[in-house]
């Protein structure tokens, strides 16, 4: 037998724990790269679900003002302006705490402005005293209104689709 064979045969052992070493390298090369895939759209996904669970609470803010405003004259449903109170109460796990500051104020206005509707309704003070109690807080709902979007501008805008555009 040539003197070559032996030597293929002697280190066909060593070559085959090194080929099978660089296949193994390759597939745990491929792992890490599925798992790192992995890892970017669970992020994405939970980014996905913090917009919409913030978006939410944004909504809900606008719609109890607007639903207080527009029932000041009629009667309001306690059960809807309660179900919003807890969407608001929600923002303490979504927000920092001065878009909470925020909801806090148009919380607290609402009730000054229910208060007021309800006293004038059972005329607990002079009718015309009331007036006043009721436009104030109307009217600082409406500054609350139109300033909710600057306030959530942060917590809800796609930072990488405004930054590109600048």
């Amino acid at each position: 037998m040539p003197e070559w064979i032996n030597v293929a045969r002697d280190f066909a052992g060593p070559f085959a724990t090194v080929l099978a070493s660089c296949v193994a390298a390759y597939f745990a090369r491929a792992q890490v790269q599925v798992a790192k895939t992995q890892t970017n759209i669970a992020n994405d996904k939970l980014k996905f679900d913090l917009y919409e669970r913030r978006y939410a609470i944004y909504k809900a803010t606008k719609d109890l003002i607007e639903y207080v405003r527009l029932n000041c004259n009629g009667y309001t449903d306690p059960n809807i302006i309660r179900s919003m109170y807890i969407k608001l109460d929600e923002s303490r796990f979504f927000f920092d705490c001065d878009i909470r500051k925020v909801l806090d104020e148009v919380h607290d206005e609402c009730e000054n402005l229910l208060k007021a509707i309800e006293e004038r309704r059972h005329g607990a003070v002079r009718w015309e005293g009331t007036a006043e109690n009721v436009v104030r807080p109307q009217q600082k709902l409406n500054a609350l209104y139109g300033s909710l979007p600057e306030a959530f501008e942060k917590a809800l805008a796609f930072r990488h689709l405004i930054e590109r555009d600048r």
